[in-house]
């Protein structure tokens, strides 16, 4: 009996990879993808911490904080619809970057919230919630978006999965990890 090839067994054969090109093709990709869910990851858990702490500054109510959650969460719904569309008509990574901006944007506008002592209160949140449902959008694009990525850059098929399970697994949760980790450190001021 002759053993039969699969590709896992065959995946090895060929030239030898070039020692100076460690980043570049499915390696450049699956670190970038690495990235992108972790600081997706990050983002979506920093928002329930930051709104804890922020809760008394502001005097928000619980409302206010599903407030921020809930259009966050609409913001990733509508991104996963929206972007997929996108990603058909102008390409995978262009759509990333599309995503990537629109997270940076909404992340830095809302670390950028009115002032509590020239707003109103109710304005503050109302602005976080908005920029925080920008960065849900950016973040539900990615999700597939990361997801075809590395599952078209790798060669075979049993490559790609075990890279999707690695890139969304421990890699993902290290932005669960670190959320708590940054907001509970104390803010020192100038």
């Amino acid at each position: 009996m002759a053993s039969e090839i699969t590709p896992l067994k065959d995946r090895h054969k060929g030239p030898a990879p070039d020692p100076g090109s460690l980043f570049s093709g499915f390696n450049r990709d699956v670190c970038i993808c690495s990235c992108a869910i972790a600081t997706l990851n990050y983002n979506l858990c920093i928002t329930s911490y930051s709104m804890y702490i922020i809760t008394d500054e502001v005097r928000a109510t619980r409302y206010d904080n599903a407030l921020v959650g809930g259009l966050m969460l609409f913001g990733l719904f509508c991104g996963q619809l929206v972007v997929g569309f996108f990603a058909d008509k102008i390409g995978q990574r262009r759509s990333f970057c599309l995503c990537c901006f629109f997270i940076l944007l909404g992340a830095g506008l809302s670390g950028c919230a009115g002032n509590v002592t020239t707003y109103d209160l109710g304005s503050i949140v109302r602005e976080i919630a908005f920029y925080r449902g920008v960065v849900g959008f950016g973040c539900g694009g990615l999700y597939p978006l990361v997801a075809s990525i590395v599952r078209d850059s790798a060669k075979e098929q049993v490559l790609a999965n075990s890279t999707i399970a690695m890139v969304f697994g421990p890699l993902g949760s290290l932005g669960l990890l670190l959320a708590p980790l940054v907001s509970t450190q104390p803010a020192r001021g100038i």
